[in-house]
């Protein structure tokens, strides 16, 4: 919804040094590697920044849909092997359904083994029927070993012009398709079963311990809410430019 850039990789290559100057001066703690698309489509980008900032802890979020295809043809092909391998902690994967959990388990499981954190956000969506409880999400991750879940409620985010036909129709399938009610009652729930208190994040959000997993949820999009004295990322973009946010090109830096 925030629109797509065409990808200028010598301009990146050529600015990559700057963005790590000022990634020290400004006291980046961590970085995590995302997109407006998958960042997987081409697992070597993903390792030449992974390479970069493997002096930080790194966090890569994914659809997972490449890496499981992949490792289902070869468990053997390495993918995880190699993110592993260059420094990689944390390998969030972004689903909609448990059936998704259950076919992606073994890969998932593999992680571990690995010694990367696993996370799974789930996007509380039609495709989850509305009576599932938290007990599924729960032991869907012990069943593979995963050590965080998010519940996550798909929102319109308040600072986007609906100004392409892709972000219209992408926000009338959210308005669709999400019911509050799930994500309400599944927080009601974690709520009532008074779950260790972890840490309270900087942007709002709350990771509990509920029977030994790390558990949070937030019900927004996390960049939706943060202004002018609350810049929250440097977003190194695939155009080459360096920005503080995803959906204003007057945000670029350099």
């Amino acid at each position: 919804m925030t629109g797509k850039l065409a990808t200028h990789r010598e301009l990146m290559q050529a600015n990559l040094p700057k963005v790590l100057n000022l990634a020290r001066m400004a006291g980046v703690s961590s970085v995590l590697l995302t997109g407006k698309g998958e960042p997987c489509r081409d697992l070597d980008d993903a390792i030449w920044l992974l390479d970069a900032f493997a002096h930080l802890p790194v966090e890569l979020q994914t659809n997972g849909l490449r890496l499981i295809r992949r490792f289902e043809r070869d468990p053997g092909v390495g993918d995880l092997e190699r993110l592993s391998q260059r420094g990689l902690n944390v390998l969030a994967f972004s689903l909609d359904g448990l059936e998704q959990f259950g076919r992606m388990a073994p890969l998932f499981a593999r992680a571990v083994e690995l010694g990367l954190v696993v996370r799974v956000t789930f996007n509380l969506t039609d495709r989850l029927p509305q009576d599932t409880g938290l007990d599924a999400f729960l032991d869907a991750c012990r069943s593979s070993g995963v050590q965080q879940f998010s519940l996550r409620q798909v929102t319109v985010p308040n600072d986007v012009a609906l100004s392409t036909p892709e972000a219209v129709q992408t926000a009338a399938w959210i308005r669709e398709h999400v019911d509050p009610a799930l994500y309400t009652r599944l927080v009601e729930d974690l709520t009532a079963r008074k779950p260790r208190l972890i840490r309270r994040l900087p942007y709002g959000a709350v990771v509990y311990d509920l029977a030994g997993i790390a558990v949070s949820h937030f019900d927004y999009c996390v960049q939706d809410d943060h202004g002018p004295d609350d810049i929250r990322s440097l977003i190194f973009q695939e155009d080459g430019h360096l920005y503080t946010a995803w959906n204003a090109p007057a945000s670029i830096l350099f």
